[in-house]
């Protein structure tokens, strides 16, 4: 019951949004953060049960003294396969100022993105539809669209085909968490 993705270009551009709804204690809320900054240039996004995801990141807020590397580490060893669906995703900047994408489901799956400085590299965690919304936000990248406005279209249209998923985001570029309720390009653009 939601989306995350996160988008790097070059292994200079980076930008990662979140829809805002999620289920938690059974219920559903529209205006939900599922974005959080671990420490500089490193982000937690999580789709799924909300409270399982919780668990995980507080966590790793005892833990944020770490390096990317072991904050990875501590993720995988702490998220163990189990039926509650969820997915964890870190990603931001490493040790040796590369950017990474990490992501790991419930079923213990663990999806590593090759960030290279040309190429564009990305990762979409969702419950359902991932196949679709992976191409369509692969389409949107091979048209040339900027990666923020490829991430925002595919949230759109992930929103439109699947009404778990909202059209309301939390959208992080350039160090910056924002709340945007819109798909306006020209408005990202205007975002510090």
């Amino acid at each position: 019951m939601s989306i995350v993705v996160c988008v790097v270009k070059h292994n200079n551009e980076f930008c990662i949004a979140a829809d805002k709804r999620a289920k938690k204690d059974g219920i559903i809320n529209d205006n939900y953060q599922k974005l959080f900054k671990l420490k500089e240039d490193v982000y937690f996004g999580m789709t799924g049960i909300a409270e399982e995801g919780h668990k995980i990141l507080n966590k790793l807020m005892y833990c944020t003294y770490l390096p990317p590397t072991g904050l990875i580490k501590f993720t995988d060893l702490n998220f163990q396969p189990s039926n509650k669906m969820l997915t964890i995703m870190i990603a931001g900047k490493n040790e040796k100022g590369d950017f990474f994408i990490w992501q790991k489901n419930y079923k213990g799956e663990i999806v590593i993105a090759d960030v290279l400085v040309d190429k564009i590299a990305f990762s979409l965690s969702t419950n359902e539809n991932s196949e679709l919304f992976n191409n369509y936000l692969s389409s949107e990248l091979k048209t040339g669209k900027f990666i923020e406005e490829a991430i925002i279209n595919t949230i759109k249209f992930a929103s439109e085909i699947d009404d778990s998923i909202s059209k309301d985001f939390h959208i992080v570029m350039n160090k910056s968490l924002h709340d945007r309720t819109d798909y306006k390009y020209e408005e990202t653009n205007s975002l510090p």
